[in-house]
Formats: C-alpha cells, structure tokens, sequence
C-alpha cells in the first residue's frame, strides 16, 4: 500500500525551496476523474484540479520544510494518483517527528484561516469577484481544512495514526505496535459510522459517502492485519530512521 512511485518520462519535474519535487502524470487523471460529476463544466474541473494540486503540495512542503528544518537529508515531494508523499532520511527524533506529521495538515490550516480572515476581516470584496476566483477560494477552504481534520483521525497510515503510533511506541516501544494497530482499526471503524451518521443526519444519500466509506474500510482491514503482524512478533522498526515508504503517505486525500 505504501511505497514511491515508479518514475515515468512524463513526470513534471522542479525543484521549490531546493526540494526536487516530481508530478506524476496519474495524479493529474486522478484530480480529473475525483473533481467530475454529470454537469460539470471544464473550468470548474480546471480549477478544481488547481486547488487540489495547491493544497497537496503545500501539505507535503509543511512535512518536507519540517523535517529538513530538523535535519533530515535527501527531502523531496512527490504527487501521484491518490495524493502525495514526503520523502526524507535523518535520524529525527521522536518530538521532531511528531511535529513533523502535524505540520502538513498544519500548513493547510495556515491557509485555510489566512482566507477565512481575510473574508471576516473584508479584506476583498466577495461581490467584486470573478466567479472563477469566488470557487477557487472555496475550494481551498474546504480543502485544507476537512482534509488536514481527517488527516488527523488516528488512523494508520493517516498523519493522526502515524502520530497516534509514536505516542504509543514512545511510552511501550516495539511491543507498542500491536495496540496502535489496534487503536487504528476501532478509529477507522468508528469513522466509518460517523460519516454514515452524518449523512443521516443531513439527509443525503448513502451513495455519496461512498469514498471515505470505502477508505476507512480498507485502513480498518490494513490495520487488522498489521495488528495481526505485530502480535506475531513482527518487528516494524519502532526507532528513527524510517524506512522511505514509511514517509508521509498522503494518498488517500484524492478521493475527497
């Protein structure tokens, strides 16, 4: 489930704030395909596709800065088909770590309270907006602000669950795992009913809760197994540094 990308010949490549970033041409397809519905208009897919790509690369910059602020080597960014990934080697510590993880739905909230402050404080006149510019600063509200809340449900390998894991393994160590995984399957569970719930509640139909529905679902059966790995004495490697595919894999957020 969690690995970097293969790299292709069609990948775009640049470098922000001297950290190599690559696109992957999936990733525009998959902004594409999340952002369409039956009377969707070209530019309101093209401005979608704009915002999800802002918002991603700001959350993977909000972990890449940290955690080469911290030390780490060889940082870089990647954005493929389900999200993004930050990727970087470096004995971080613990703490280090942990602010690390919070610091990419910790970007997305900057932004997000910088737009909604701006509003409050009418800084900008919302009737003197280009319709184009009123739903693109919709969607990046929206965006980093639900997406980095649900990041930090503690689910593996969320944000939240990588920060649940490190709490747990900081106070049990290795013998940790098996109760994060654990805490990891209840909590994808539960979100499971919560999005449910709140679809009752607000009167919409099932259908279209469809997308969290199916990735917590599939997060409560990783966990589970994880949880059976760990209980069979797996060793997971409780101590930095990292394995790379263990990095901040943010590829759940494409499907929001």
């Amino acid at each position: 489930m969690l690995f970097e990308p293969q790299r292709t010949a069609y990948d775009l490549r640049f470098t922000l704030l001297r950290i190599p970033t690559r696109v992957h041409p999936f990733f525009w397809l998959g902004s594409v395909l999340m952002g369409w519905h039956e009377n969707a208009k070209l530019s309101s897919i093209l401005i979608w596709v704009a915002c999800v790509f802002v918002s991603i690369l700001l959350h993977e910059f909000g972990h890449a800065l940290t955690a080469r602020h911290f030390g780490a080597r060889g940082t870089r960014v990647w954005l493929y088909t389900l999200g993004g990934l930050a990727i970087s080697e470096g004995g971080l510590t613990r703490r280090q770590r942990i602010v690390e993880l919070l610091m990419g739905p910790g970007a997305g909230f900057i932004l997000f309270g910088l737009i909604y402050g701006a509003g409050k404080l009418e800084l900008y006149d919302p009737s003197t907006l280009h319709p184009y510019a009123s739903q693109a600063l919709w969607h990046l509200e929206h965006i980093n602000l639900w997406w980095g809340l649900v990041n930090l449900i503690p689910v593996y390998p969320l944000d939240g669950g990588q920060i649940m894991r490190e709490i747990v393994l900081g106070r049990q160590g290795e013998r940790g795992n098996a109760l994060a995984f654990g805490i990891s399957m209840a909590a994808a569970l539960l979100a499971i009913l919560g999005f449910a719930a709140w679809a009752i509640i607000q009167q919409e139909p099932l259908k279209s809760i469809w997308w969290p529905v199916l990735l917590f679902g599939v997060l409560a059966y990783y966990s589970w197994k994880l949880r059976q790995m760990a209980v069979q004495g797996y060793g997971f490697g409780g101590e930095e540094p990292r394995q790379a595919w263990e990095r901040d894999p943010d590829w759940w957020k494409q499907g929001r």
